[in-house]
């Protein structure tokens, strides 16, 4: 029995891959960078047919020089902005320099000139100049001066008991408020005499109204006063109706 044995087709070859169109695209406006913008349009193709050539096996050395090319092209028109705009920077401050020492001279010239030339009132006969005046001029005699005497003023010599009462006055208006007769009667408490008392109460610098506020308001940080209990509680201790009303009014009442 014979068989028809059919022969085998023949193997054909697949087909060559082709560089996609936008890599080629990419590296014509790449080389073409010198223009400007067709470096950037380069770029941007070169990337995107890049991940494309990958696809097909095919243009991936052409789309990385073209990203490559289009970059160096981008590098240069920077390089050369920069150095255009200093050189542009430095002929202008040249200009400005060269116009200032121009102008210099003339305004010297002209201020020579008129320190130098006379005016017409100055070449006239009658003319004097104000240093002859200044010499011919005589000196008005100064005169003279009184020296004051100094005034000898006699103080009174201060004892120890009245420097001693003046510092326990002080002491007391440093932690309490007192009335100017509070503070006598206090200071003779502490055993000195009336005249001692009354010598310290004169010598130191108290405001009693201001005291009188104080010891106002240490009243009613322990106990509640109506207006007119608070002025004769202050009257009670030895301020004046003024210095208490004073007082009263201080802390609002």
């Amino acid at each position: 029995m014979t068989f028809n044995e059919s022969t085998p087709p023949p193997n054909i070859p697949p087909p060559a891959a082709k560089t996609p169109p936008m890599v080629v695209w990419a590296l014509v406006l790449s080389i073409l960078g010198f223009c400007g913008i067709t470096a950037i349009i380069g770029i941007v193709l070169g990337f995107i047919g890049r991940g494309r050539a990958k696809e097909v096996g095919k243009g991936v050395g052409q789309a990385t020089a073209a990203i490559v090319i289009g970059a160096a092209w981008l590098v240069i028109g920077l390089i050369g902005l920069a150095v255009g705009a200093g050189s542009t920077d430095t002929t202008s401050t040249d200009q400005v320099v060269e116009q200032a020492v121009e102008e210099a001279p003339q305004e010297t010239d002209s201020r020579k000139t008129s320190e130098s030339e006379p005016t017409e009132a100055e070449t006239s006969p009658d003319f004097e100049s104000p240093t002859e005046e200044a010499s011919t001029a005589e000196p008005e005699p100064s005169p003279t001066e009184e020296t004051p005497e100094p005034v000898v003023e006699e103080t009174e010599t201060e004892t120890l008991a009245q420097s001693n009462a003046v510092s326990m006055a002080m002491n007391y208006l440093d932690f309490s408020a007192f009335s100017k007769q509070g503070l006598i009667e206090q200071l003779e408490y502490e055993g000195f005499s009336s005249a001692d008392a009354e010598y310290a109460v004169n010598n130191i610098a108290v405001n009693w109204r201001e005291q009188a506020a104080r010891k106002a308001q240490e009243y009613l940080d322990y106990s509640a006063f109506s207006r007119s209990g608070l002025i004769d509680q202050l009257e009670f201790e030895g301020f004046t109706r003024n210095q208490a009303t004073y007082g009263a009014d201080a802390v609002g009442l």
